[in-house]
């Protein structure tokens, strides 16, 4: 209802009657406001008919509320997700259709559960089960695949010829929570194969995935990695052996990692680092099947060549798998290499006692200056009764 009042100008009587009237008025528009901002009462009960989309859905997305008996203004609406308030609704909100964001919801199942959805219009509530799932936890940060460990190849000449070699690969992760990671490894041309073994022993790997837990120094968390490779019986060519890593984790965040190393049939086993290692001389032990066969309980020596241009090297040694094996000695533990390239005979005495397995003897070099920049090659051995 309009409300008239006549306009007062400076200098008019205003009268008691006038007073009284815009007091009225006053009241009756308060009185109206008030029962605005509490809603139009509900004359009926409140319904839900329907739910969309069906199914599962995910915090954050946007539900479907159909029903009847909702009031006007639509905030005045409430509706509860296990508890938990809707805090607004989308401008497609009517009396027959509440539109909304799924809320965050504390302490939901992984994988969904069934909750408890509840409209109120202020007079009388109705409730139904929505099936709902939290979101996912995006796992940021970044992986890394080196190529750190070559095959040891026998002198005269120490180079790659049609059959098997045994590459290892660094994987290290750099992630805020602990992941599942898909290990891959390719080769670029046709003959040529790749495949993961386990790392403690020559078998095909059982999967090819690798759990990784969350780095919480900043240094990254480091996995061995050990790819078979098989050279195609062909008299030249050459292939790229490619380990990819990748976060498993839907929608993940993490930038996948991939090494590599160029593999020349006729040529050297490419070295990690700026120098090559090669077997030399047995002692007295053989050399069967691509794998050196040391007798239990005698110590053998072992004679490498290592090639390297320049710098000085620290040298370690062990073998893979541990138990029952002794290094007995080891010379020289380090050496300096001065502009021409130049050869050096690395001696490494072993025994295998009760206890010790086929496993890898690992010989690593590293820059004395720089203990961060080193490469291994690994010498696989079989222990002989």
């Amino acid at each position: 209802m309009a409300l008239n009042f006549q306009r007062v100008f400076a200098g008019d009587l205003i009268t008691t009657e006038y007073m009284n009237r815009l007091l009225d008025a006053l009241d009756s528009l308060d009185g109206r406001l008030g029962q605005l901002e509490r809603g139009q009462p509900a004359t009926q009960n409140v319904k839900i008919t329907s739910i969309t989309p069906v199914g599962l859905r995910m915090v954050g997305d946007i539900l479907h509320v159909q029903g009847i008996n909702f009031i006007q203004p639509i905030d005045f609406n409430k509706v509860y997700l296990r508890g938990v308030p809707v805090q607004r609704f989308t401008s497609g909100s009517t009396e027959r259709e509440l539109v909304f964001e799924i809320p965050d919801i504390p302490n939901l199942s992984p994988s969904g559960e069934a909750i408890t959805l509840t409209v109120s219009n202020g007079a009388t509530t109705d409730s139904a089960n929505v099936l709902v799932r939290p979101q996912p936890i995006m796992t940021r940060g970044r992986i890394e695949s080196s190529y750190v460990t070559a095959p040891v190849i026998q002198a005269n000449p120490p180079n790659i010829t049609p059959g098997t070699l045994i590459f290892g690969f660094k994987v290290k992760a750099f992630v805020d929570r602990s992941s599942t990671f898909k290990l891959s490894p390719t080769m670029s041309d046709a003959g040529w194969s790749a495949e993961l073994l386990e790392n403690t022993a020559d078998v095909r790997r059982s999967t090819d995935l690798i759990d990784i837990p969350a780095d919480t120094t900043g240094a990254g968390v480091a996995r061995d990695v050990r790819v078979r490779v098989t050279v195609p019986s062909l008299p030249s060519g050459k292939s790229t052996l490619t380990l990819t890593v990748n976060d498993t984790t839907a929608g993940t965040l993490v930038t996948p990692g991939a090494g590599s190393v160029t593999l020349t049939i006729g040529a050297p086993v490419p070295a990690p680092l700026d120098f090559r290692l090669s077997l030399s001389s047995l002692g007295n032990a053989a050399f069967l099947n691509n794998r050196l066969q040391l007798t239990r309980n005698v110590a053998t020596t072992v004679t490498f060549k290592l090639n390297a241009a320049s710098g000085t090297f620290v040298f370690d040694s062990s073998m893979r798998l541990p138990t029952g094996w002794t290094r007995n000695s080891l010379s020289p533990l380090e050496s300096t290499f001065s502009g021409t390239a130049a050869d050096l005979s690395l001696f490494v005495k072993w025994t295998g006692a009760s206890g010790a397995v086929d496993t890898d003897m690992l010989v690593t070099a590293a820059e004395k200056n720089d203990a961060t920049t080193s490469a291994t090659y690994a010498l696989p051995v079989s222990i002989v009764d």
